[in-house]
């Protein structure tokens, strides 16, 4: 292990920076070419465009939002306006007024920037699976693509953020390290930091942690560790919790803010969202050949890619005619065990289960805040990478055990993505 970090620190790293930041330099070319006049703009984005820039130019406080819900204003966290972002530049507008000139070339750099720290998580995800230097890459560069917050760079631009690779990289840590407060503390840093970009950063990073204390402590038979599980709870989800509830409701200038918002038995996803990509030529033709795919909101579509897709299927195949050698597999791994429970759930989950199964609604509303979260589609995040970090690493074990040609290699990753 000593070895491989060193390796990461000083040479994989830095070549997989490059390689990520020329990558994303190409896809979205044009944003660079003259990022402070280009607007990636659709829906709710020309909003969110505006609530950056003018918080950053206008607002005289941190917290509130004058430029709407006269005269009152609005706490900046219900503006989708990235808190974070806003504040940091607005500090730096004070010594630096110039850069008020250049805000929408920040706002474009950073997500720009974000997606490729986002990448190196991944990659360092991959590698932290002993997966080859260049495979792990190929793969990293296939699911920047394919990640479903890809599609939020023309509208909600807070969420565009490739957050999750990071929290799943310090749990992998977490799951073999001896200093669970302090990867519980780092986690807990990450859940707070990107949930003051959105709140959604904190629903899907702390239903993750939550299942993952769960599943770890239960495999390693929590007796006599109660007060661990507290600290690591607390650290990981329940201090990011008041910390944000906090921002979010003492700066809250309206009364009337609906406890129960529309829209959770419509915007959640379902298996349909997770095989298919409604963009592709297979989708066509099973729906139109085969049997009709279920059309699903926007929110529920987190395409896990084919690799995943076919790993499940085989799968499923050895579930039902091989049962005891797929558990003892399952079994033999704490990683693919964590990966596959991670999966299963965070999918139930994002399927809005059992809220959205018919006559169990009424259990909604004994769910607190949670209810208020009304995109649970979105969890669907998790289970992508969950999913993909699992495919992926067995994918690789079962191209290297049948010693194909380099050429083969990997371009095969490349090809199932």
């Amino acid at each position: 292990m000593v070895s491989f970090a060193i390796r990461v620190l000083k040479r994989e790293w830095v070549i997989a920076l490059v390689t990520i930041s020329i990558f994303i330099s190409v896809m979205y070319y044009k944003v660079l070419q003259n990022p402070n006049h280009f607007l990636v703009a659709s829906g709710d984005g020309m909003k969110n465009y505006y609530t950056f820039m003018y918080h950053v130019k206008y607002d005289s406080s941190f917290m509130t939002f004058e430029g709407m819900n006269y005269p009152f204003g609005e706490n900046i966290i219900f503006t989708d306006n990235q808190p974070l972002l806003a504040n940091a530049t607005k500090i730096f507008a004070k010594i630096f007024p110039g850069i008020l000139c250049k805000l929408p070339a920040i706002h474009n750099l950073s997500l720009l920037i974000g997606i490729i720290i986002g990448g190196i998580g991944l990659f360092l995800c991959f590698r932290y699976l002993k997966i080859e230097f260049y495979f792990s890459l190929l793969c990293t560069l296939g699911l920047i693509i394919l990640n479903p917050q890809t599609a939020r760079f023309s509208a909600h631009f807070s969420m565009f953020y490739p957050v999750l690779p990071w929290i799943f990289y310090v749990w992998m840590k977490f799951w073999e390290s001896k200093r669970p407060i302090l990867m519980s503390t780092i986690i807990g840093l990450v859940i707070t930091l990107s949930g003051l970009l959105h709140m959604y950063y904190f629903i899907t990073g702390s239903i993750l942690t939550c299942l993952s204390i769960f599943i770890y402590y239960v495999n390693n038979r929590y007796k006599g560790r109660l007060m661990e599980i507290i600290k690591v709870s607390v650290l990981q989800v329940i201090l990011p919790f008041i910390i944000l509830n906090f921002l979010s409701s003492y700066f809250n200038h309206s009364s009337d803010r609906p406890n129960e918002p529309w829209g959770f038995f419509t915007y959640h996803s379902a298996w349909e969202g997770l095989f298919f990509s409604y963009k592709l030529p297979l989708y066509e033709f099973i729906n139109n050949n085969i049997t009709k795919v279920r059309w699903l909101d926007s929110e529920g579509k987190n395409y896990i890619g084919l690799a995943s897709v076919l790993v499940i299927l085989y799968g499923l195949y050895q579930i039902i005619f091989n049962i005891k050698t797929c558990l003892a597999y399952i079994n033999r791994s704490n990683l693919v065990k964590y990966f596959t429970w991670i999966f299963i759930l965070t999918s139930l989950i994002s399927f809005g289960y059992p809220f959205t199964i018919s006559g169990f609604e009424w259990l909604l509303d004994y769910t607190g805040p949670f209810k208020q979260f009304r995109s649970i589609g979105r969890v669907g995040w998790v289970s992508f990478y969950a999913i993909n970090l699992l495919s992926i690493a067995l994918i690789y074990q079962w191209l290297k055990e049948k010693k194909l040609h380099p050429i083969l290699f990997y371009t095969i990753p490349l090809i199932i993505l």
